[in-house]
């Protein structure tokens, strides 16, 4: 039997990729959880009330101060008028 397809790779790019597969998807999830859970109309500690189901209080409120800085702010619209 003839092969019809050969796939060579070293643990080196494998891990890279792994790496970088993973962190698309991590950034899409906190994308997905923000534009969730961020309302223009709510005060910074109502969103920070607002925890998601199986994300931890602190580490939510953490995520949430950063997303509301000013300089994080300017670069997600920087990205998004890409």
């Amino acid at each position: 039997q003839k092969l019809r397809f050969c796939f060579k790779t070293t643990e080196a790019i494998a891990q890279r990729y792994c790496k970088l597969t993973l962190g698309k998807k991590w950034a899409a999830h906190r994308q997905s959880l923000w534009n969730e859970f961020y309302d223009p109309t709510k005060t910074k500690d109502q969103i920070i009330c607002n925890v998601p189901t199986g994300i931890d209080r602190t580490q939510w409120a953490h995520f949430v101060t950063y997303r509301l800085k000013p300089e994080t702010m300017v670069q997600v619209s920087l990205l998004f008028r890409l």
